[in-house]
């Protein structure tokens, strides 16, 4: 199996800063192989992508499944992953009027935080001189391990995994060190140095 493929994304909002546009193109190919009289699958493939703000990246993967009677079957993969920051985690201006907060995307942080400054809507003393020259997020990166098996006799089934995920940059949701002059929060996105699941 291989294709391609390519995204292109607008948006022109008043939740948004302004008319933005974002472009993806990307390729994948997939390989399955029976050994073993077809109780062994091994499943060999790989995504790339491309954004125009980020560079190339390719997420392989491998997975293998071996079913070694009518009740057991064990399975285990691993593989790279790619998830790069969305409309919402880069351009996001939203002010919820019922409940006061603000959530910012990363890109217009600078900008927002000091327009509410000059409006004189951030608590007294905020210092937003961190925040102005932001570079942006990175896209998020993982890798990803996962061992499982699983027993079938009539009608009972039972499965038992492990997995171990590492991420890099993940994009999380934080509130800033300081608030709007209602005393209520103001969130942004952030990049996560390195953080596991398992």
């Amino acid at each position: 199996v291989a294709g391609f493929g390519s995204n292109i994304e607008m948006i022109d909002a008043s939740r948004y800063a302004g008319k933005q546009n974002l472009a993806t193109v990307y390729g994948f190919t997939q390989k399955e192989w029976y050994l073993l009289s077809q109780k062994l699958t091994l499943i060999a493939g790989a995504r790339i992508d491309k954004r125009t703000d980020f560079d190339l990246h390719l997420s392989p993967r491998l997975a293998m499944a071996y079913k070694h009677n009518a009740h057991w079957k064990f399975t285990a993969s691993a593989g790279w992953g790619f998830k790069a920051p969305d409309f919402r985690h880069m351009y996001l201006n939203f002010y919820n009027a019922q409940i006061g907060y603000s959530l910012l995307g990363s890109a217009t942080l600078g900008q927002e935080l000091g327009k509410l400054q000059q409006q004189g809507l951030l608590q007294a003393g905020a210092d937003i001189s961190p925040y102005t020259n932001a570079t942006g997020l990175k896209p998020e990166t993982s890798f990803g391990m996962h061992v499982g098996a699983k027993y079938t006799s009539g009608k009972l089934v039972a499965e038992w995994g492990l997995f171990r995920n590492n991420i890099s940059n993940l994009i999380d949701v934080y509130a800033l060190p300081f608030t709007r002059t209602n005393s209520l929060p103001i969130y942004s996105y952030r990049n996560v140095g390195n953080v596991f699941t398992q």
